[in-house]
């Protein structure tokens, strides 16, 4: 079974997939006799498809950052700023592998070709991609693909493998382009959905008192797992924010039953948008009543520097809990576009402690609820 609650970044198969059927897509070569003729079309597919798998090298950065994930991960080679130099990197390297120094220039337009399809299906889901490195590290986002769409992957996969069973070139190119047109309907299917969502958000948020323009910069729309009609409604509130999982079609209230499988299980997390059932998330709690802390000291702790690193990261930071202990003084946060329903752990979840002589202790909440030290704070790249 798929684990989806292992993926926070959208998986290199896809991405590999994605790559393989736009080579596919295009005219195949004719004869390849010649010095200069044009690449093989095993060549061209080879180039686009690993290339498209090339950005996310960068999660060996995790190997030497306990936050690499949050602070340059998607990240340099991500890069639009930067794609000229990996695409001229991967031409040159190309090329000499399969030796057609000759045809440089074309691995290198190949090469470019699947880090900027890399970039696309990395950009519409809510992770975020660092579009400027290094001139900013804003992370961009459209957010209308969760970053494991079955869906998309499965339309991909099938369409590649029609692609190579069908032997003649001309049909093998007739699938893909097929394929890519179904994916590109589908997508649009995405943001038609998002924008319906996000109007759902909006109405809340105006029943909530907000006038139209408050509304509409407060409320957001998340997509979710295993439907394109299955998203996250979110308002931001005076104290944090409200959250509902609903699915677009859904009619009546689906009853959970003990016996329920794990599909089955995400699909009746998500209700009808008429009956949607609104959480509260805090960003700081509320006072000492409720929290072991009081809020100065969660407002304190969430602004130190030393926490710098999950702020900038967070789209939608909420408290998980506070605590007191003899030496310390805790409270752990965690960001809400990634919690989703019928998921057990949520990742990206932080913390941070300030001791009794004013050192400050960060850490990761880990699956298992364990406590994992952060022992660097800052970005490795720049």
């Amino acid at each position: 079974m798929i684990d989806l609650d292992r993926f926070e970044t959208m998986d290199p198969f896809t991405h590999a997939l994605a790559g393989a059927i736009a080579a596919r897509s295009m005219r195949a070569p004719s004869a390849h006799n010649a010095v200069n003729a044009p690449l093989r079309l095993w060549h061209v597919v080879l180039v686009v498809t690993l290339s498209a798998v090339f950005p996310d090298i960068d999660a060996l950065l995790g190997f030497f950052s306990d936050i690499a994930t949050l602070t340059d991960r998607r990240g340099v080679t991500h890069s639009l700023v930067l794609l000229p130099i990996w695409a001229m990197l991967l031409g040159w390297l190309f090329s000499r592998i399969l030796k057609r120094p000759e045809r440089i220039w074309h691995f290198v337009g190949l090469a470019a070709m699947g880090i900027g399809l890399h970039l696309f299906f990395d950009l519409i889901n809510a992770f975020g991609v660092m579009l400027l490195a290094p001139l900013s590290w804003r992370r961009f986002d459209w957010g209308i693909t969760f970053i494991v769409d079955l869906t998309l992957t499965s339309t991909l996969l099938v369409g590649i493998v029609c692609a190579i069973v069908w032997r003649s070139k001309r049909a093998g190119r007739v699938i893909a382009l097929t394929t890519a047109a179904v994916t590109a309907a589908y997508l649009l299917l995405q943001v038609g959905a998002k924008q319906i969502a996000t109007q759902h958000a909006v109405a809340y948020a105006k029943a909530s008192g907000l006038d139209a323009a408050s509304a509409a910069a407060s409320a957001a729309a998340l997509p979710r797992q295993l439907s394109p009609f299955h998203w996250t409604l979110i308002v931001q509130t005076n104290e944090g924010f409200a959250l509902a999982h609903v699915d677009l079609l859904r009619i009546t209230t689906p009853v959970a039953s003990a016996d329920d499988g794990f599909f089955m299980r995400i699909q009746n997390a998500f209700g009808p948008v008429s009956e949607a059932t609104w959480q509260s998330y805090s960003r700081y709690g509320g006072d000492a009543t409720t929290n072991l802390l009081a809020r100065p000291d969660i407002v304190s702790l969430w602004r130190d520097p030393a926490f710098a690193f999950f702020r900038d990261f967070a789209a939608y930071p909420a408290l998980i809990s506070t605590s007191i202990e003899n030496d310390r003084r805790c409270a752990n946060f965690e960001d809400l576009r990634f919690v989703a329903p019928a998921r057990e752990n949520h990742p990206f979840r932080y913390g941070i402690c300030r001791l009794t002589n004013q050192r400050v202790v960060i850490y990761a909440i880990t699956d298992e609820a364990q406590l994992q030290p952060v022992n660097r704070t800052t970005r490795l790249l720049f």
